[in-house]
């Protein structure tokens, strides 16, 4: 993200501050919990990786989905197999559990800038004037009517 701390300033424009928050809260918006692939067990951890707070341990659930999947293919490779069915955990393949793993973390590690931002706009939408409310009104029912056009 561009260094917007030049505009900070006493004399701010408030809309100007709130469209820059809420572009750095749209670009963390895909970070969600709700696009989860896998069902989130994984066998010798005690949590589900959706309520999984320690990175460290999402690190070693990471570790565990590659080296057994290596192992597994490495197994029917020795054993000569030429057609084998995919490794899966829990009716998922490696690349699904990295994702949910992935998204995991990004959903920790961006939790407590996500809460900033929004209490950020939250203290800021409270200097808006009243002209200034009207104009993000009337831009926000412009770019939806423009919708409507499509």
């Amino acid at each position: 993200m561009e260094n917007n701390t030049t505009l900070l300033t006493t004399n701010t424009n408030i809309p100007a501050v709130l469209e820059t928050i809420d572009k750095a809260l749209n670009s963390m918006s895909h970070i969600t919990g709700s696009d989860y692939v896998t069902g989130g067990n994984i066998g010798g951890f005690s949590k589900n990786l959706k309520e999984e707070t320690d990175l460290n341990v999402l690190i070693k659930m990471a570790a565990s989905i590659i080296s057994r999947d290596k192992a597994y293919n490495d197994a029917a490779q020795i054993l000569q197999l030429p057609q084998y069915p995919q490794f899966k955990v829990n009716g998922n393949h490696k690349d699904e559990w990295l994702k949910d793993i992935q998204l995991r973390i990004a959903i920790i590690t961006n939790d407590d800038k996500i809460k900033k931002l929004q209490e950020f706009k939250d203290k800021a939408t409270q200097f808006l004037s009243e002209e200034d409310q009207k104009a993000i009104l009337f831009k926000e029912m412009g770019d939806f009517l423009n919708t409507l056009k499509s």
